[in-house]
């Protein structure tokens, strides 16, 4: 199980992206670019993050089409 483990502290972050709702880091970025939509884990809202501005972005989640 270990053979997956990637420790983070022996990263280099870069920088870290804040929820533009509630204001806590919502994310850590260690060579990211790009941009991910992502549930922020205080609040619970979505948000999309540009990784080549390093800006949360705040959205409306995409609805499901069956």
């Amino acid at each position: 199980m270990t053979d997956y483990m990637v420790d983070l502290n022996a990263l280099d972050k870069d920088d870290e992206v804040e929820c533009p709702y509630c204001m806590k880091i919502v994310s850590f970025s260690y060579g990211a670019s790009g941009k991910q939509s992502c549930q922020c884990g205080n609040c619970h809202r979505y948000v999309l993050i540009d990784y080549d501005k390093m800006k949360a972005l705040r959205v409306r989640p995409r609805k499901k089409v069956s």
